[in-house]
């Protein structure tokens, strides 16, 4: 019996009633077999063939996505329905129906223009995404012509219309494979014209040839998968990825446009892929071997100049001008005697070197190579400078490291290089002759030495017959190994070839941005290690570089005794006999000088000057260095003292010269000058301008001396029985507080000023020299031997230059102190003013002393801003010599010297307050 449906009802109690509520569970914890799970029929008229199919689908656990539907071979359950015919299946999709019925559809909704359209423009879908591949690799077309006024891929007809497509559907492609051929077109011109024009550089080169590369691969890759993928959907599939990477490729292109130099283009192109490192990471090997190929010029550059190529030194000199980042310039510093120098020198170009290369690594890099010449040029004979020696040795190439293996590999070959040419500068060191050290080395350095006398006949023939065939063996091309590397890569990148990628092979690769300094770095280091310990070795034992230093210190900077007393008594003594010729007296054999404040006439003639000083020097140097060096012996007048020691004048401005006039001015001896020139290569530390401060400093200690000259008399005029004894006590306070301020002041600038700083630079200098007999005992060569950090040269450089720096500053000689400095030279002004008020004043006259006070107030009053302005800026916060970040080298016993020099100067002048009592102080 058929029940209706209406009346039909089932009621089912709820769970909760008879059984109480459930407990919560995870849906994860289930673990069922999907055969128990019945899905409901989807509709009420399936027939039972198609409902057990349905079960066996769900059953196989088959899943449904797009990959699977992209499958020619998978089968959609509910795509199909029956028809009219209980035995026919038709799809229930609309889009799988007859392109007839969809184009009906369309004309549904569509007006009659439309209409026309699809009539008139209409085409077969084959030709279409025939045309669509054509015009994503970049050619003309049936439908796509490339414009060259608009520069892109235009219509050759109004509006395209396909059969089963919609308009939409198709412009949007169209539009897609447009900009693919318009960035094919934009790449094709940028090769051709890199490759037409003969002022391209040469990373401009490397990336035409790497985008020609890549345009080839995209080209032929794409053409072999046109079979694979006919339809609309499959032919934007292919062009995806390396549309991507077309489209990267043309943002380096722009990027290059705008450079002018090869390492403008490799900085800019470091750039964009430490930009894409985040966000493509699968277009790092891609992007990486672009730099790769672009950075071997620069790379090669620097190999040379370091040294690791064979001959690289004498094929890049001063006359060869210059190149890269290495610059070569006349520099014409103006010394003290206003005489220009015009040796070419190499100077380092800071814009010329890539970003990613560290301020350190640059100065590292340049001082490496410019020491290299200094060894060629003075020791050619050098194993570091030897053409057979660098080639006999496996050096090691400059190259980028994309993968830790690669790094550890590079760090294991720079150690043994290090190593390997240890040795040979330790048989060269060692060795007595130059061809002793020559023979062996050769027989240390040979990779695969051949003892003939130990072989037999057989044994001969046999190692020729080897070499021959090595000798036929043809050379590796090493571009045309890093085109076929990176034609892999690209084959990788587009997803063409399933290699493994470096990122796959190791999930954490070196960061880019560590990428340069593990890639060069250990190479570099280990070269420029090697050249600093050489050079310093040559310059602290064949050069004699500390003779010539402390010869600075006894004689620039009046650290000799003797110097200083002889030279103050042949300028200012009036007890020797005067030098200037005299009508009706005979110059005697006794010293002569100049007798500065009792001459009508000044400056002195040429002459004068060689009688008063021609034995100042030579018994100087002797005093200071024969008695510790019998070698060093010098005799009088031979004029060969190192460097050319002696002394000379100086050129001066008209202005200049009229204030030198005067003898009673204070610059009345700036004619006076010490003329050095240190010979090479020494000349690369006392440089031209440390020459310069050299003369700054013995300019004013001149002035100092004639200062304690001054109140020396002072006090020897007022103590003599022929002065009057009706002194006045102002003029008493006067002569006290004068000597008592140029008595202190000279002692601080002799004392405090030169002497801490340099005795500091003799201890670093000390400290440096005892590595290297530590280097000689032990037999080491790497790493050692170059003080403080392993600078070499310019290590020691910077050392001498800063200790002038320092000796500059507390001298108040910086063009920031100069308004001490006047202050200073106007109290100077007024002791020389009562001096010569003191040797003419007539006892008893009113109004010399009111001169007297006069004067003695302004000396008071100066001295008090003297003061308060040394205590203002030794209180100031930051306010020192130093001039970079690196300015704490100089140490006493391993302590940085703190706190500043100018606060000694303020305790020896004034320990009681007494010129603070009057004048207030701005610290500011």
């Amino acid at each position: 019996m058929e029940l209706p449906s209406d009346r039909l009802r089932l009621h089912l109690g709820s769970f909760d009633d008879r059984l109480g509520p459930l407990d919560a569970f995870d849906l994860q914890d289930l673990s069922l077999p999907l055969e128990i799970f019945e899905l409901p029929s989807a509709q009420d008229d399936l027939k039972q063939s198609n409902t057990s199919r349905e079960k066996s689908i769900i059953s196989s656990g088959a899943l449904l996505s797009w990959d699977d539907f992209a499958h020619s071979s998978y089968d959609d359950p509910d795509r199909y329905c029956y028809s009219a015919n209980p035995t026919t299946l038709r799809s229930v999709y609309l889009s799988e129906a007859s392109s007839h019925v969809f184009d009906a559809a369309l004309r549904l909704n569509a007006c009659q223009s439309i209409e026309k359209c699809l009539l008139s423009n209409a085409v077969t879908r084959d030709t279409l995404v025939l045309c669509l591949r054509y015009l994503g690799l970049g050619r003309d077309s049936l439908l796509f012509v490339y414009h060259d006024v608009k520069g892109s891929f235009v219509y050759s007809v109004e509006r395209l219309a396909i059969s089963g497509l919609s308009e939409s559907v198709v412009q949007s492609a169209c539009t897609q494979m447009i900009q693919h051929g318009n960035n094919i077109k934009a790449l094709q011109r940028f090769v051709d014209h890199t490759y037409a024009s003969s002022n391209s550089l040469q990373g401009k080169i490397s990336l035409a040839a790497c985008i020609s590369s890549a345009l080839g691969v995209f080209q032929s890759s794409l053409q072999h998968r046109a079979a694979m993928a006919p339809g609309i959907l499959g032919v934007l599939n292919d062009f995806e990825r390396p549309g991507q990477i077309l489209r990267c490729l043309l943002q380096v292109v722009v990027d290059a446009e705008r450079t002018s130099t090869d390492e403008h283009l490799l900085s800019s192109l470091y750039d964009r892929v430490l930009q894409l490192d985040d966000t493509s990471y699968w277009l790092r090997d891609t992007l990486l071997e672009i730099i790769s190929c672009i950075s071997k010029p620069w790379l090669e550059f620097t190999s040379a100049w370091i040294g690791l190529t064979a001959n690289s030194v004498n094929l890049f000199s001063e006359s060869s001008g210059s190149k890269s980042f290495v610059s070569v310039q006349t520099v014409q510093p103006v010394d003290s005697f206003r005489q220009t120098t015009k040796d070419p020198e190499f100077i380092l170009d800071e814009s010329k070197m890539p970003t990613f290369i560290s301020p350190e690594e640059r100065s590292r890099i340049f001082e490496a190579g410019k020491s290299l010449r200094y060894l060629a040029k003075l020791h050619p004979s050098h194993p570091l400078v030897r053409p057979d020696v660098v080639s006999t040795v496996l050096t090691p190439t400059l190259d980028w490291q994309f993968s830790w293996p690669d790094v550890e590999w590079v760090e294991a070959k720079a150690k043994a290089y290090g190593e390997s040419l240890a040795a040979a500068i330790e048989t060269f060191e060692t060795c007595k002759s130059q061809i002793q050290a020559a023979e062996v080395m050769q027989h240390n350095l040979s990779l695969s030495p051949v003892r003939l006398f130990e072989k037999t006949e057989v044994e001969i023939d046999q190692y020729l017959t080897d070499s021959e065939s090595t000798l036929d063996r043809p050379l590796e091309d090493p571009q045309e190994f890093s085109q076929s590397r990176f034609h892999s890569i690209l084959l990788n990148t587009f997803e063409l070839e399933r290699g493994p990628s470096t990122f796959e092979q190791s999930m954490f690769p070196p960061p880019i941005s560590l990428m340069p300094l593990l890639s060069f770095s250990p190479i570099i280091a280990t070269r420029a290690r090697l050249i600093d310990s050489s050079c310093i070795r040559l310059f602290f034992r064949d050069h004699d570089l500390r003779h010539h230093l402390a010869l600075q210190r006894q004689f620039h900077l009046f650290g000799n005794g003797v110097f200083s007393s002889k030279l103050s008594s042949a300028l200012f003594s009036p007890e020797l006999q005067m030098a200037q010729r005299q009508k009706g007296v005979a110059r005697g054999g006794s010293a002569m000088g100049l007798q500065l404040e009792n001459r009508d006439s000044w400056p002195p003639a040429s002459s004068e000057l060689r009688l008063a000083l021609m034995d100042v020097l030579p018994d100087s140097y002797e005093s200071a260095f024969n008695v510790h060096d019998p070698d060093r012996q010098k005799t009088k007048g031979s004029g060969d003292l190192p460097g050319g020691l002696g002394f000379a004048v100086r050129e001066l401005s008209p202005e200049e010269l009229h204030k030198c006039k005067n003898t009673d001015s204070l610059s009345a001896m700036d004619f006076l000058s010490l003329q050095y020139r240190p010979p090479p290569p020494l000349d690369a530390i006392i440089t031209p301008t440390s020459l310069y401060k050299y003369d700054l400093v013995f300019k004013l200690i001149l002035r100092t001396s004639r200062m304690m000259h001054i109140v020396h008399q002072l006090f020897l005029s007022a103590s003599s029985r022929h002065s009057p004894r009706a002194t006045s006590q102002i003029a008493h306070r006067f002569r006290i507080d004068a000597t008592h301020f140029v008595t202190t002041l000279t002692a601080y600038f002799l004392d405090a000023a030169i002497a801490q700083p340099w005795t500091r630079f003799e201890s670093a200098m000390d400290r440096i020299e005892q590595h290297l007999d530590e280097d000689d005992n032990t037999q080491r060569r790497i790493g050692t031997g170059t003080g403080h950090g392993g600078g070499g040269v310019a290590h020691i450089r910077h050392l001498h230059e800063q200790t002038l720096d320092q000796i500059t500053f507390g001298l108040l000689l910086r063009r920031r102190q100069e308004p001490v400095r006047r202050v200073l030279e106007s109290i100077f002004s007024a002791v020389m003013q009562f001096s010569r008020w003191s040797r003419d004043h007539a006892p008893g006259d009113g109004g010399d002393a009111e001169k007297v006070a006069r004067l003695y107030a302004s000396f008071r009053k100066r001295v008090r801003l003297f003061v308060g302005i040394c205590r203002g800026l030794a209180e100031k916060r930051g306010y020192s010599a130093t001039t970079g970040p690196n300015d704490d080298v100089l140490k006493v016993g391993g302590v940085g010297v703190s706190g500043n020099i100018i606060a000694q100067l303020c305790v020896k002048l004034e320990m009681n307050g007494y010129y603070s009592d009057v004048v207030a102080v701005d610290k500011d």
